[in-house]
């Protein structure tokens, strides 16, 4: 998938030939919702960022209104985790300083 990133934010252009359907769901209100793809760039254009989409969607979440820093809104893209987790898969921990330096000492 090629982003073109736009302060940061992915567009639904981006999404284009990747998915047909974004999810949105929510474990806090159970919320689940599927929006086509293609309304979405009829509604939002092709420069309609995710992320503001996604702020209007939960304008009206209880947990976003009552603005409690502890208990925040929930609502996530599920498909986009998996695309970025397969655009950039996670690189195994390094070696910890005190290991390497245990093993040169083993070593030499």
């Amino acid at each position: 998938m090629g982003k073109r990133v736009r302060d940061g934010a992915i567009t639904f252009s981006d999404l284009v030939g990747t998915l047909d359907e974004l999810a949105v769901e929510c474990a806090k209100c159970w919320r689940r919702d599927c929006y086509s793809l293609r309304r979405l760039l009829e509604q939002q254009g092709p420069n309609g960022k995710l992320t503001d989409w996604k702020d209007e969607l939960i304008a009206n979440c209880p947990y976003r209104l009552a603005r409690n820093f502890k208990d925040q809104c929930g609502a996530h893209l599920p498909e986009l985790k998996a695309l970025e987790a397969a655009q950039f898969p996670k690189k195994p921990p390094a070696k910890s300083i005190r290991r390497r330096a245990a093993q040169k000492r083993e070593a030499g």
